[in-house]
């Protein structure tokens, strides 16, 4: 009978352990989104609906021609014209998600960059925890992280090593 009530007492406590680790989680998930979403509301209120860098135009104008079905791998605009021998694979998914959700290029841009970096996020927590670090350590380094200036315009502005940076997590 003791070691039943045990058992008991023990996956109640796991239970309330793990309730506690997702808490948590959200916490710094939604710490995450409010981070990184704060300056693109702030761009969209002052500039408009235009993003920062000079590579999400590049992207979304390969993308917009990926679905006009006028990708023939030459660029017009590149000083006088000049063939495409970089593979790319945003504008490739820059244009299937607006195809798929109905959005527009500049939006699947900032959703995708917003996207991959609070995944990041949390494959970053889960790996600090994997590591058996406090939870509260796991949670301190992740906001660490999301205040990194190098993390934060990785998955604020889309750039190349986005998804390269992404898959090396």
């Amino acid at each position: 009978m003791k070691t039943a009530l045990r058992r008991m007492k023990l996956e109640k406590l796991k239970y309330t352990k793990l309730s506690a680790e997702f808490k948590l989680v959200s916490v710094v998930v939604l710490f995450s989104l409010f981070i990184l979403l704060f300056p693109v509301f702030l761009r969209q209120t002052n500039v408009g609906n235009f993003p920062p860098g000079d590579d999400v135009y590049l992207y979304v104008r390969y993308a917009d021609d990926i679905l006009n079905n006028k990708y023939d791998r030459f660029d017009e605009l590149s000083y006088s014209g000049r063939n495409v021998v970089l593979f790319d694979l945003w504008p490739s998914i820059l244009a299937l998600f607006s195809r798929i959700f109905n959005v527009d290029l500049y939006l699947s841009s900032k959703i995708l960059s917003l996207m991959l970096g609070i995944l990041a996020l949390i494959i970053f927590y889960f790996i600090m925890r994997k590591l058996n670090l406090d939870l509260k350590i796991s949670a301190l380094s992740s906001i660490i992280l999301i205040l990194a200036p190098g993390f934060f315009y990785l998955f604020l502005v889309l750039n190349k090593y986005t998804i390269p940076v992404f898959i090396g997590m």
